[in-house]
């Protein structure tokens, strides 16, 4: 789940941030200093902007060939599905390490 789906789901229902009172800037602060394991990925340019946009109608890339392409919601759905490959790959090992460490522990 990404703050662009809730902002484009809360959008579809009428709604923003703001209206609901809730600083999205804040918690997302909130997350970034929350004391739990954090993976840093590296995105292309292009599948974060993809993965940040939370308008309707999908924003269009423009490239430099001159090439224009609409963000569908399957454009979405692709990156998404990278993003998930990538997290089922590299989280598993990030977290045994932490806690092969002795930096994380199991319940």
């Amino acid at each position: 789940m990404f703050f662009s789906d809730l902002t484009l789901w809360l959008d579809g229902h009428g709604s923003d941030w703001g209206q609901r009172g809730t600083d999205w800037e804040g918690g997302l602060r909130q997350l970034e200093d929350a004391p739990s394991p954090v993976l840093y990925l590296t995105l292309s340019q292009y599948h974060h902007a993809i993965l940040a946009d939370s308008s309707r109608q999908g924003m269009k890339l423009y490239f430099g060939d001159g090439t224009v392409e609409q963000v569908t919601p399957e454009v979405r759905e692709k990156a998404r599905a990278f993003m998930q490959q990538t997290l089922e790959r590299d989280w598993p090992g990030y977290i045994g390490g932490l806690i092969a460490d002795g930096k994380l522990r199991t319940a």
